[in-house]
């Protein structure tokens, strides 16, 4: 998976399925930097969770933003699929 500024998220395994997301874990690859992140995908054709996850997001960015990398983990963004439209919180 391609992500903004090229970065790439390969060797990624499923964490847990639910009734309205997907959790995987993989390594994000950003030029010779390698770390371990958490992906979190939900439906486009399912609202509450696309609308949930996308508050997920501006709750990182705004109330997280501070404690990011230190007592909650760092976001790197919320990315939207360009195949199913589906979204992904990493």
């Amino acid at each position: 998976m391609r992500i903004a500024d090229n970065s790439i998220i390969h060797n990624t395994i499923v964490l847990h399925r639910g009734n309205n997301a997907v959790v995987h874990k993989g390594e994000l690859l950003r030029g010779d930097n390698s770390e371990e992140v958490i992906l979190k995908f939900v439906a486009k054709d399912d609202t509450d969770a696309y609308l949930s996850l996308g508050k997920e997001f501006e709750f990182y960015c705004n109330e997280l933003e501070g404690l990011q990398g230190t007592v909650v983990p760092q976001c790197y963004g919320l990315f939207e699929s360009g195949n199913d439209g589906s979204l992904c919180l990493v």
